[in-house]
């Protein structure tokens, strides 16, 4: 749907470096953001940012895999750093 992108960060590549950052909104009533990160090779780390005071709700270097659902309100910012690293990563609020 065409609300993709507000609710929704989400990609698979192999042997990226560089930095991508997304602001999520939450789904109506929702104060979860759901998190599911695979790592087969390389660094990735994830940095999670609540927009309205800045607050960092994650910061953490993965290795191999990780889900879990944070707490969250209003816009926030999820920022991956990555060098050489191959895997996906979705985020859903």
């Amino acid at each position: 749907s065409g609300n993709d992108g507000i609710h929704k960060f989400n990609g698979s590549y192999s042997k990226i470096t560089g930095i991508m950052k997304h602001t999520l909104r939450p789904s109506k009533g929702s104060d979860t953001i759901h998190c599911e990160i695979k790592s087969k090779s390389g660094s990735l780390h994830v940095e999670i940012i609540q927009k309205s005071d800045d607050t960092v709700l994650y910061d953490k270097e993965i290795n191999g895999n990780e889900t879990f659902d944070l707490p969250a309100s209003g816009k926030v910012v999820i920022s991956l750093s990555t060098d050489g690293h191959s895997g996906s990563y979705l985020f859903q609020y």
